[in-house]
């Protein structure tokens, strides 16, 4: 019997430290992984993420665009004002080449300098604007220029910030610029 209950006192001990031994090396393996803890702003995550803005416009894809938006700025604008104001689709995207990228990683914030180049697609445009639109030269039709991409960091990502004339329904100048239907 003594026999026994020292091969199960043994057995105990090299039970215990095995599990011990787990128990550590799970312990170390989480304070290297920090699942808990959130990434950091990083330039490489910010430029992923206008590759993927910048795939998306190539598909015309509007509600995933619509999900890249700052969350905070998708609870004053929902879904179907972003589609009525985009989903028009009066250009077409042709291309964009990044000019300059700012980041302060402390405040969260970026902006991404870019000249994009698109081509206005005449059946598409409201009547009073068709009307004075000139086709001669097809190639008249496309355009470049500059435009700022302003990016936020919440919740362990980058998402973009909506164009102000789409939050506040006016241009820069601050005339009206609710979007125009074809009707």
């Amino acid at each position: 019997m003594k026999t026994m209950s020292r091969n199960n006192a043994s057995t105990g001990r090299s039970a215990m430290t095995v599990l011990l031994a787990m128990a550590v090396a799970a312990g170390g393996a989480l304070a290297i992984w920090r699942p808990w803890s959130k990434p950091a702003p990083s330039e490489v995550r910010l430029r992923a993420r206008l590759d993927e803005y910048v795939d998306l416009r190539r598909a015309s894809n509007w509600k995933a665009i619509y999900s890249m938006s700052d969350p905070i700025e998708q609870a004053k604008v929902g879904l179907d004002a972003f589609l009525r104001f985009y989903g028009g689709e009066m250009t077409r995207f042709l291309g964009l080449d990044v000019k300059e990228a700012h980041m302060d990683a402390e405040r969260g914030v970026a902006t991404i300098d870019v000249e994009i180049e698109h081509e206005v697609i005449p059946e598409r445009l409201p009547a009073q604007f068709r009307r004075n639109l000139t086709l001669e030269d097809k190639d008249s039709l496309k355009q470049r220029g500059p435009h700022k991409l302003e990016w936020v960091w919440r919740d362990g990502d980058w998402y973009m910030g909506m164009d102000r004339v789409v939050l506040t329904g006016r241009a820069r100048e601050g005339r009206p610029a609710a979007p125009q239907s074809n009707h």
